[in-house]
């Protein structure tokens, strides 16, 4: 009987550590939070940091003729124009009044998105995404985290870059 009770116990020790080995094996990945305001109502969205080449605030936007409604213009970004793009506008459909600008790391493309509040910088084991297929499907969103106990969506760049630049072309 003390047998089986000493083989009970190293069972429970050795999946405990198993358990925290496969813990640790977990990648973690950086999400920068930030919310969109525009009609009364805010929003958290969330991207993965590598993204975010540079945040702005302030900044001049020169308006740019027969262009789509999300796209506000060009900002002067040392010498080079980037592309601002309104995701209130490009999302929600109602344009937000900010002045503050994450400009984007997406090799190149000179494009930057409009939000209205940078919240955190929030690691999280790349396990604990809910990807959107499993939830719904969405072309801008690949799926969720979990931020201060609430689901936010994770936007993905390179689909919304992708619709983006079909609108323009369709444009000409």
């Amino acid at each position: 009987m003390s047998q089986l009770i000493e083989n009970i116990k190293n069972a429970q020790i050795s999946d405990s550590s198993d358990e925290q080995a496969a813990t640790d094996n977990s990648t973690e990945v950086t999400w920068l939070i930030f919310t969109i305001k525009a009609n009364e109502s805010e929003r958290k969205y969330a991207m993965e940091a590598t993204y975010a080449k540079e945040i702005l605030r302030n900044m001049d936007i020169y308006a740019l003729p027969f262009v789509p409604d999300f796209i506000k213009g060009v900002i002067n970004r040392h010498g080079d124009p980037y592309t601002v793009v309104d995701l209130a506008a490009f999302l929600e459909g109602s344009q937000q009044d900010s002045s503050l600008f994450i400009v984007l790391n997406l090799p190149d493309h000179q494009f930057c998105i409009q939000i209205s509040d940078i919240l955190d910088f929030h690691t999280a084991p790349e396990d604990s995404v809910i990807k959107m297929n499993d939830v719904q499907d969405s072309i801008y969103y690949s799926g969720t985290i979990e931020y201060q106990k609430q689901n936010v969506p994770i936007i993905q760049l390179d689909k919304i870059y992708e619709v983006i630049r079909n609108d323009l072309e369709s444009h000409r």
